[in-house]
Order: C-alpha cells, then sequence, then structure tokens
C-alpha cells in the first residue's frame, strides 16, 4: 500500500510542479494575458480535440464502448440533480439572477478539459481518456444550453454554439469505439506529436490562471467557501458513493471522480466578466476552488482507491 501511495504522490508532485511552472512564469512576465489566450485557443480548438480522437488507440477495444454510455448517463444524472438543486435552492433563498447564475455553475460545472484531462491521463492512462471526453462534451451540452442562458437571457439558443471542435472530435472518437475501429500505427504516431503538449499546456494555463486571479478577499467570503466545498468535496463523493452498488469499472469510477472533483469552470467565469454578472464572485470562485483542489483531490483519490481496494 505505502508504495501505491508513494507512486501517487509522486504523479501528483509531476502535475502540480507543471502547475507551478506557469504560475512562476506569469508572475515573472514571461507570459502575459495574450499568450495564455492563444495557449487557450489552441488546445480547445486543435490540440484537444486531436488528443480525444488519439484516444481510440490502435488495438481493439472489447466491451469498453458500453461504459461510455454508462458514463454519460451518470453525467446526465448529475447535472439533472446537481444543477436544478443548487439553482433551485438559489432562488428560493432570493437570490437575484446574477448570483443564482455564478452559484449554480461554479458548485456544479467541473473544468474537466484543464483539469480533468492531464490528470486521467497520467493517473489512470490513455485508456480512461475517453470518459473525460464523454464528460467534456456533457459539459459543452450543458453549458452552452442552460449555462448561457442563466447568465444572459436575452440571448436564444443557437444550435452551432455546440458544433465546436471538442464536441466533434468527440463524437468522431464514440463513433470510432462503438463500430471498434482503430487508427493505424503510422496515423496514431504521427497525430500524438500535435497531442504531446496537451497535458504540461493545461497544467501551466491553470497556474498562469491562479496567478493573474487575486483570491485573497475570496478567502474571506463564507460563500465562496461553500461553493468550493460543494464542487471540491461534497458532489464528487455523493456521486462515488451512489454507484458503490454497481459494477461499474474501476477506471470509469476514477475518471469520473476526478472529472467531477475537478475545480469550477474558466469557461463560465469568462461568460460572467463579459455579462458583468457577478464577476468578481466569479472570479475568486475558480480561482479558490483551483487553488484548494490540489488539496481535496489527492485527498478524494485516496480515500476511494483505498474503499476499492486499489491502495
Amino acid at each position: 500500500m505505502s508504495s501505491a501511495v508513494g507512486t501517487l504522490a509522486f504523479r501528483l508532485l509531476l502535475l502540480f510542479s507543471v502547475i507551478g511552472c506557469g504560475f512562476g512564469a506569469f508572475k515573472a512576465k514571461m507570459i502575459d494575458e495574450h499568450t495564455s489566450k492563444q495557449m487557450t485557443n489552441y488546445l480547445n480548438k486543435v490540440a484537444i480535440p486531436v488528443f480525444l480522437i488519439t484516444a481510440v488507440g490502435t488495438e481493439p477495444v472489447l466491451d469498453g464502448s458500453i461504459n461510455l454510455v454508462y458514463c454519460g448517463a451518470i453525467m446526465a444524472l448529475y447535472y439533472l440533480i446537481a444543477f436544478g438543486g443548487v439553482y433551485f435552492i438559489s432562488k428560493m433563498m432570493g437570490k437575484d439572477r446574477a448570483k443564482r447564475a455564478v452559484y449554480t455553475c461554479m458548485s456544479v460545472i467541473p473544468n474537466c478539459a484543464f483539469v480533468g484531462l492531464p490528470m486521467v491521463r497520467l493517473l489512470l492512462g490513455e485508456n480512461a481518456v475517453p470518459y473525460i471526453g464523454i464528460m467534456m462534451t456533457a459539459f459543452n451540452i450543458v453549458f452552452f444550453t442552460i449555462g448561457m442562458q442563466m447568465f444572459n437571457k436575452d440571448d436564444k439558443f443557437q444550435f452551432k454554439s455546440l458544433l465546436t471542435p471538442m464536441n466533434i472530435a468527440t463524437v468522431i472518437m464514440v463513433v470510432l469505439l462503438l463500430c471498434n475501429i482503430q487508427l493505424g500505427p503510422n496515423l496514431y504516431t504521427f497525430l500524438s506529436q500535435i497531442t504531446a503538449i496537451v497535458s504540461p499546456m493545461c497544467l501551466m494555463i491553470i497556474g498562469i490562471n491562479i496567478a493573474k486571479t487575486p483570491i485573497k478577499e475570496g478567502l474571506k467570503r463564507p460563500i465562496v467557501w461553500w461553493l468550493s466545498a460543494l464542487k471540491l468535496l461534497i458532489f464528487p463523493a455523493v456521486v462515488q458513493l451512489a454507484m458503490i452498488p454497481f459494477d461499474f469499472p474501476l477506471d470509469m469510477k476514477m475518471a469520473l471522480l476526478i472529472g467531477i472533483a475537478c475545480p469550477g469552470s474558466t469557461m463560465a467565469c469568462v461568460i460572467a466578466n463579459q455579462n458583468d454578472m457577478e464577476p468578481e464572485l466569479a472570479s475568486q470562485s475558480v480561482a479558490h476552488s483551483t487553488l484548494f483542489s490540489m488539496i481535496t483531490m489527492p485527498l478524494l483519490i485516496l480515500i476511494f482507491q483505498n474503499l476499492y481496494g486499489i491502495i
């Protein structure tokens, strides 16, 4: 057991060291806001979509595709119950539309792309990456429909908002998995060169986001702590406990744990700032949950790995 804990600790140290590099680079002015936006744009439109496609690998997958359906169903239930629950409670408390939107998005929607993806890839391996792809698609569907309407009720939903490179890549990935079609070795090697930068760049962006967001004021606000507690501890633990009676694969359970335990969505923070809907609270919440996820996520991983008999 001590060996397994030591291995986990070392892998997490690798992740956090790269986050520290991003933090230090921004503070030292080696990376500025413009460069950060360009890095994010490249990841969202090129590197991560290609990476999702390479997740099908070069070897046949026997029955893993059905588990993707289970993963998608679990995420749908999670969003339905958690999203609806937080929004309803916020409304019953008399909160205005801006606060309801921030409370709901910051406590429920995880940053799967920049946090969950590199964590799952390093801790669980390439075979678990499709689960994160499904979770990212679930995020896009929920955020670009319900989430956007919450932040701006005057905007009408447009179907094209769902036609993102990541969603398209996820559909391709799922089709290939369901049809048990693999990539050729040469094509896989070529695409892997494009995606080699995904994990380190995602982690660096996390460090940059922490560095450029003041969180001192957020530490003084009880609501920020409550939102982080829901996002980082309560919701991921509840989902895991609900799955105990079911015989799902362990890598799927752990991928869901990591994905749901990710900090609050930076995309929701951006939209809150654009629409001037509690932008300070949204920024503080994202920075707060990102910072404290470095403590809560390893803790949850250790607890549930021990519960599942992995360590």
